[in-house]
C-alpha cells in the first residue's frame, strides 16, 4: 500500500484537483474496469476556494484524476461544462481513455481524457414484461 498525494496547484497540462471539504458526497475513487486505473472527479482550483460547489463550471473546470499502478496522475480531463454551479460527484472509466462523470446537476456526462468539454449521456431504457 502506498499514499499518492494529488497535485493542488497546476504543472505543465494538469489541473490542481481539490474537493470542497463540505460535502460528503464527494471524493469516490473509484477503479477502472480493466484494473489498470483509479478515477477521483474533483474542482479544478487550490484547496481553500470558497463556495467551489457553487461555482460554474467554466470558471472553476471540474476535473478527473486518473491514476496509474506507477502513481502517476494525470489531471487534463478538465470540464468547463460539467455539473455547473453544483458538486461533481465522480467518475468512472473502462480503460482510462473515457469518462462518465456524475454530479449534482447535469446528470451523467460522457468524455475523453484530455476534454475540456463532455456530453449529457442519456440511457434508454426498455422494461420488457
Amino acid at each position: 500500500m502506498q499514499s499518492i498525494a494529488i497535485p493542488t496547484s497546476s504543472s505543465g497540462n494538469n489541473a490542481p484537483l481539490t474537493l470542497s471539504g463540505t460535502a460528503s458526497s464527494e471524493g469516490s475513487i473509484v477503479p477502472s474496469v480493466d484494473g489498470r486505473y483509479l478515477t477521483v472527479a474533483g474542482y479544478g482550483v487550490a484547496p481553500g476556494t470558497a463556495s467551489i460547489a457553487g461555482t460554474a463550471s467554466s470558471t472553476v473546470n471540474r476535473v478527473v484524476a486518473r491514476i496509474d499502478a506507477n502513481a502517476s496522475i494525470d489531471i487534463t480531463t478538465k470540464l468547463s461544462d460539467a455539473s455547473t454551479g453544483n458538486n461533481i460527484r465522480g467518475a468512472v472509466t473502462n480503460d482510462g481513455t473515457a469518462f462518465w462523470v456524475s454530479g449534482a446537476a447535469g446528470g451523467v456526462r460522457y468524455s475523453t481524457l484530455g476534454a475540456t468539454t463532455s456530453t449529457q449521456y442519456q440511457q434508454r431504457l426498455r422494461i420488457v414484461a
